[in-house]
């Protein structure tokens, strides 16, 4: 079998882009929506880092988006009080990011303070979302 390389991906890509993306939806019963990946000028748009189809004889097999479409939300500092006023002001935030071309925000919380913070996050409108998608994470090494 012939080796898959990749490349970046091309305005003439999204047809197929776009149905193997259609194609992985059906098999896999899930709905999620494809972000525009180009500008009017073929460039990325600026909520795509980066974006690369694997490509064999010619063929584009599989794309991989990089996407910057959600932010991540860290607190530092433990005051109950200041907590509830940053949940009271969340739509705020809210609003800005949107406007600004973000779809969500993550807060990754360490497992020892889940019990701590689950319900100020709850009540902010966050959901758990552990027990419907696994998270991966690769951090970059120096």
């Amino acid at each position: 079998m012939k080796r898959v390389s990749l490349r970046l991906a091309r305005p003439a890509d999204m047809p197929t882009i776009l149905r193997l993306h259609r194609e992985q939806n059906q098999r896999d019963g899930t709905d999620y929506p494809h972000p525009p990946l180009f500008d009017g000028k073929g460039d990325f748009l600026s909520g795509i880092a980066l974006a690369l189809v694997g490509e064999r004889d010619g063929k584009v097999m599989q794309s991989i988006v990089f996407e910057a479409r959600c932010v991540e939300m860290s607190l530092y500092g433990c005051d109950p009080k200041a907590t509830a006023y940053s949940r009271r002001d969340i739509h705020a935030a809210e609003y800005v990011l949107r406007n600004k071309g973000f779809i969500g925000i993550n807060a990754f919380v360490p497992k020892v303070v889940v019990e701590a913070i689950e319900k100020p996050l709850k009540k902010a409108g966050f959901k758990r979302n552990d027990d419907v998608l696994a998270h991966f994470f690769r951090e970059f090494k120096p």
